[in-house]
């Protein structure tokens, strides 16, 4: 099955370790983490996009949300990847600034 069952954030991981101050106990915690399966910690309820939706779209959702990124999908539910910060930037970054959409600030 190529459905999206989940995914791991660096969120999800530091939920799960030790906010202790002893560190012997926020050690053991850690490498308790470390050791879980990825459905243990993982976010159940994924924030998606659609492989038709528009850059501007990925970024305004990973701005509202403070995402570093978010799943790609078909129509059909079926995964297409994932786009990134970095994707958003790279594609701003080779586009001649007068195609920019952005409306500057007067």
């Amino acid at each position: 099955d190529n459905r999206l069952a989940g995914i791991v954030s660096d969120r999800d991981v530091l939920k799960n370790l030790s906010s202790r101050a002893d560190m012997v106990d926020a050690n053991n915690q850690a490498l308790n983490t470390l050791k879980k399966k990825t459905h243990q910690i993982m976010t159940r309820k994924v924030i998606t996009i659609n492989s038709e939706d528009t850059i501007e779209e990925a970024a305004a959702t990973m701005l509202e949300k403070k995402f570093n990124c978010l799943p790609v999908l078909e129509p059909s539910g079926a995964i297409v990847g994932i786009v990134t910060k970095t994707d958003i930037l790279r594609s701003l970054v080779v586009r001649p600034v007068g195609q920019l959409t952005a409306q500057k600030s007067i």
